[in-house]
């Protein structure tokens, strides 16, 4: 439930419905705080809202492999160019 949850916020961030998005991301992340899928898709959706700085924030716990396919994924091309996302590559082991 959580991770449709969290894909339910990326799709209402899209949309423009920011504070579903909100609403919805923060409850997937307090039902799987650690899963990594969650951690990315979470990342989207604050992406998608236009706050780096939390999608950045959700990203410091998050596995190298999970921020290694960020960085080569098409839909995270504004993000890759954020240089604390490329600290958090170098730094997340």
């Amino acid at each position: 439930l959580a991770l449709e949850r969290a894909r339910l916020a990326v799709f209402a961030a899209h949309l423009g419905d920011k504070n579903r998005a909100r609403y919805e991301v923060a409850q997937a992340l307090q039902m799987l705080p650690d899963d990594t899928k969650l951690k990315r898709i979470a990342a989207e959706a604050y992406d998608a809202l236009g706050d780096r700085e939390q999608a950045l924030s959700t990203l410091k716990s998050a596995p190298l492999t999970v921020l290694s396919e960020m960085s080569r994924s098409p839909e995270f091309d504004d993000l890759q160019r954020d240089p604390q996302f490329r600290v958090l590559l170098t730094t997340n082991h």
